[in-house]
């Protein structure tokens, strides 16, 4: 397969590596809106080319990486969509759930498999948890508590064009609440503040600490807490309680999300490379990702209107 990746960043050069490990990859391309930062990335991962992203879009890839900036996602979404190729790409995939809807449905009239980026589907315990949730291991769930903490604080140019914690950060926990529980969001409350030293959030409008509850459909509760710095380490923990049992992971530190989620990260690829290959089908399209924006929304609504948001409002 001929593969490009677009970005030059921690996460595209981190994709970039298990696709050149892959066998089934005999020839991987880099665009780059950053000539050195390509350079850099591909000879970091020993790609066959590096170039603009016009110049490896034109170089006839079988399937485009997408793991730029947050805010070029939708400009290299549209831009890959004419080659009609399976598209992989990080969330969020657009800065605005307007375009991210926009996106999807063009991507589906043309018959273009889009698979989002939440590599947490991905992770080995937490597919395990979401089996025994399935398998009513636990009996009916009680309550679902998960935490995500990074170690440093975001930089100010990096906070400035990530569209904000919400939407950054807890996608992922928002996307979990659903794919462990099986269940939508009915409606949000979240209280966050800037408790931490980036002052710079506050100009933003954006927030470094976070406590979020959601009730389900079925009225389950899932509260998601979160923080942008954690000097112990990064960490990524969830606590699922049931009528007959409880499971508890990722109590572990890390240096970094890329060290937690790394082997989910590598089989993550590797299942795209099945989706081009036509051996699976897509296991997290690009509707996923509109579900958990949604929740995205409505926690931020709730934050800065201090209320209780129901879904309906954000489109859920």
């Amino acid at each position: 397969m001929r593969i490009v990746v677009l970005g030059s960043g921690k996460i595209a050069r981190l994709h970039a590596s298990a696709l050149a490990a892959d066998p089934r990859v005999t020839w991987l391309g880099i665009g780059s809106s950053r000539a050195e930062w390509g350079r850099d990335a591909a000879a970091q991962a020993g790609a066959d080319a590096v170039g603009t992203v016009t110049e490896m879009l034109a170089a006839s890839p079988d399937a485009v990486v997408i793991a730029s900036a947050t805010a070029r996602h939708a400009q290299d979404i549209r831009a890959s969509l004419g080659l009609r190729v399976p598209l992989f790409c990080e969330k969020p995939i657009a800065g605005t759930l307007e375009d991210a809807e926009a996106l999807v449905e063009e991507a589906e009239r043309a018959g273009v498999p889009l698979q989002v980026g939440f590599d947490r589907r991905f992770d080995p315990d937490l597919m395990r948890l979401r089996a025994a949730i399935a398998g009513g291991e636990l009996g009916a769930l009680q309550s679902v508590t998960l935490t995500s903490h990074d170690r440093d604080p975001p930089s100010e140019a990096f906070a400035a064009v990530s569209g904000s914690m919400f939407l950054d950060l807890h996608i992922h926990d928002f996307d979990l609440a659903r794919w462990l529980t099986g269940e939508e969001a009915a409606d949000v409350v979240t209280v966050s503040a800037r408790r931490g030293p980036c002052e710079f959030l506050d100009a933003l409008g954006d927030v470094d600490t976070t406590a979020t509850v959601l009730r389900m459909s079925d009225g389950l509760p899932v509260t998601i807490r979160g923080s942008r710095q954690d000097t112990a380490g990064y960490l990524m923990r969830a606590e699922v309680v049931g009528g007959v049992g409880s499971i508890t992971i990722g109590d572990e530190r890390y240096a970094d999300y890329r060290e937690r989620f790394h082997d989910a990260l590598v089989a993550q690829m590797s299942a795209f490379l099945d989706l081009v290959a036509g051996g699976r089908p897509n296991p997290c399209p690009g509707r996923e990702c509109l579900a958990a924006m949604r929740i995205a929304i409505a926690a931020e609504c709730s934050h800065r209107q201090r209320r209780v948001v129901r879904m309906i409002e954000a489109g859920g």
